[in-house]
């Protein structure tokens, strides 16, 4: 969980490029960008493998 707010902010802060961190880390972009978006929304807590469905489901149900 931390190391995933590690590379948001890193990124963010232009200590490495969206690129470089994909390729370091073995992410997709739709990957990289899935993190920010529950990092954005649920903070570090979003970032937890275990709370991922939990926090998606509730985002789509909210869109319906």
């Amino acid at each position: 969980m931390a190391r995933k707010a590690a590379v948001i902010n890193g990124v963010r802060q232009g200590l490495l490029t969206l690129g470089q961190a994909c390729e370091r880390y073995h992410l997709s972009i739709d990957e990289y960008r899935a993190w920010e978006r529950d990092f954005d929304s649920h903070g570090e807590a979003g970032l937890r493998s275990t709370r991922v469905g939990i926090y998606r489901r509730t985002d789509k149900q909210r869109s319906e």
